[in-house]
């Protein structure tokens, strides 16, 4: 399992960063390119929106790298957020809780990202972390961290 997860993360990481710098043949242009075509050049995290939404992950988590690279963002903890949510839909339930956590280290009060992060120690049977996380999610008005510690945590 932790080959596994070492070879998710050297994946993930070395696809992110191709895509920033260079271009290749499955992918034509640089990340720069792909969000200039696609009008959404001005801003990495709307450029991310776009690609996320259109079912490019891998570009998308290119753009919201850009984003942190380059303090783009006002939103600070918005990249970490979605490429903690890319991440958990690829697989790479680890790699999703450090960016969640990330993003908690920037805003605290982002219930999502704890009801996000609850649901994955959830499915990791960490069901304490899980709780934990459910109740912060609760405390920060989130209707789904306030049914699931019901359901699961009471």
């Amino acid at each position: 399992i932790n080959l596994m997860r070492n070879l998710l993360k050297i994946i993930f990481f070395a696809s992110t960063f191709f895509l920033i710098t260079n271009t290749s043949s499955v992918y034509s242009e640089t990340i720069k390119e792909k969000c200039k075509r696609i009008g959404k050049e001005y801003s990495w995290d709307n450029c991310g929106d776009k690609l996320r939404k259109d079912g490019d992950l891998w570009g998308a988590t290119a753009a919201y790298g850009k984003s942190i690279m380059e303090g783009q963002n006002t939103r600070l903890s918005y990249p970490y957020f979605y490429l903690g949510f890319i991440k958990n839909k690829l697989g790479d339930q680890e790699g999703a809780i450090e960016d969640y956590t990330k993003a908690l280290s920037i805003d605290p009060y982002d219930g999502i990202s704890y009801n996000n992060r609850g649901t994955i120690y959830q499915r990791m049977r960490k069901i304490k972390l899980a709780c934990d996380d459910y109740l912060q999610g609760k405390y920060n008005g989130i209707d789904t961290s306030f049914s699931n510690y019901s359901k699961f945590c009471e």
